[in-house]
């Protein structure tokens, strides 16, 4: 089960590849140099077959120079956009033992983040993010890398740290895709996650509710909240200090309330 509000379309609105200009390339002959901006301009016009064809001739000629890092970039990209995450992650690995510039090094660690996230493996994915948000400018996709850092230092249970990048969000980028998101997660006081089984407008009726679970054993409570504007009275199981603790006890919470779901 997976903590985030985002699609996998949004996400990828939000983390897509945003090329490093190409004056710094060093001493190529300007065959290469050719190849590489041809290479960038049908990524950008999203012909990514044919900017596969010439970075393969780029690579095969200069793929031990410095640059070869943005070719590797920009080709995996393309992969990526092609539907071969193997062939992208590859490229994306190899960009990062040749990367030399700061600014596409960030980059590099981003579109790898962005793999790991997907893949639910939170904890790699936390790893390039922190590397790469030194060198991130001020605009998408630090937004999102900050809504992700967020997200898996509350799952790893680090939530002062995660309040800090939520915080930095919503400060800095109040017409974020994520700004909602980011807002309600901020907005939990708490330094735990719970298993939500329901909300009422009725305190009686989220007392009846608490009590029938405590009947089945469960550590219920009755907590009021806030949605709207208007009060609800949310029946809570549990305080886990980290995401694998609640999802551990979901399934349990469930077998007594089959709409439980974990909150934040």
């Amino acid at each position: 089960m997976r903590a985030t509000l985002l699609s996998k379309r949004g996400v990828a609105a939000g983390l897509g590849v945003i090329l490093a200009a190409l004056p710094g390339c060093g001493p190529l002959p300007p065959e290469a140099v050719q190849q590489l901006q041809q290479g960038q301009r049908h990524y950008e016009a999203g012909e990514y077959v044919e900017a596969v064809k010439v970075l393969d001739r780029f690579v095969a000629g200069w793929g031990g120079t410095d640059a070869a890092a943005e070719a590797y970039y920009i080709r995996g990209q393309s992969y990526l956009k092609l539907g071969q995450p193997k062939r992208c992650r590859a490229d994306l690995e190899r960009a990062l033992t040749q990367c030399k510039r700061p600014d596409l090094l960030a980059r590099v660690h981003v579109a790898l983040g962005s793999m790991e996230w997907e893949a639910g493996r939170t904890s790699v994915a936390i790893d390039h993010y922190r590397q790469a948000l030194p060198e991130l400018p001020d605009r998408s996709p630090k937004d999102v890398v900050l809504y992700r850092l967020g997200v898996g230092l509350q799952q790893a249970g680090q939530w002062s740290q995660a309040r800090q990048h939520f915080a930095e969000l919503i400060g800095g980028y109040p017409t974020s895709q994520v700004i909602m998101a980011a807002r309600r997660r901020f907005s939990w006081t708490y330094d735990y996650f719970t298993i939500q089984v329901g909300a009422y407008s009725s305190s009686d009726a989220a007392a009846k509710e608490a009590g029938r679970l405590q009947q089945a054993d469960l550590p219920a409570e009755k907590r009021l909240d806030t949605r709207s504007g208007r009060p609800l009275h949310a029946v809570q199981v549990g305080h886990y200090t980290t995401y694998a603790e609640a999802e551990r006890n979901l399934a349990r919470v469930r077998r007594s309330a089959g709409d439980a779901i974990i909150v934040p």
